[in-house]
């Protein structure tokens, strides 16, 4: 286990988000416009162990998709066991799915009406930060491949299971945390 997950034992999954940009749709029912990104995209969750080991990669979304949907849909939580714990950003809003499965959902706190975070709560965020850096560093990683630095043309978006076999050479390449870093 990672020292940076110390204090989250029972996290199996931790989530990040990826986007890659796509040329423009001649379909219109593709949603691909990010609200997020400003321009056509495909998105697609990524699921790291928290040793840095991918272990879920999702399909291919539009970029309009939302990170609830694209899990729900992906069925990865199903996968998950009583008491396990899933590691996301602040936009997944997931709470309710992990409640009805018995899952404990770590997720840095929001800050409501514009006011100052309490001290306990900018802790929680900079712990949660620390232990869910690795997951933001695979997704760096799989943009590295030469396929998804240019716009992929919309024709593509259902070969983007490529995805996968990415994600597979991801795994069998340098560990994203050193030896030092764990218990």
């Amino acid at each position: 286990m990672p020292i940076a997950s110390r204090n989250h034992r029972n996290t199996r999954i931790v989530f990040g988000c990826a986007e890659t940009p796509i040329e423009k749709s001649k379909c219109l029912k593709i949603l691909t416009c990010s609200n997020y990104k400003g321009r056509q995209t495909a998105k697609f969750d990524v699921g790291v162990a928290p040793s840095g080991l991918v272990t879920h990669i999702s399909q291919a979304y539009g970029g309009r998709a939302s990170d609830k949907l694209i899990v729900n849909d992906s069925g990865i939580l199903d996968k998950l066991i009583y008491n396990d714990a899933v590691m996301t950003d602040k936009g997944f809003k997931i709470e309710q799915e992990c409640l009805l499965r018995n899952l404990i959902l770590h997720r840095p706190p929001f800050v409501y009406q514009k006011k100052q975070m309490m001290r306990a709560e900018a802790l929680k965020c900079a712990e949660i930060a620390r232990a869910r850096v690795h997951v933001e560093r695979v997704i760096q990683r799989l943009r590295d491949f030469q396929f998804l630095c240019d716009p992929i043309p919309w024709e593509f978006l259902p070969f983007l299971d490529i995805l996968i076999i990415a994600a597979a050479m991801e795994n069998l390449g340098p560990p994203v945390l050193n030896v030092d870093k764990f218990m």
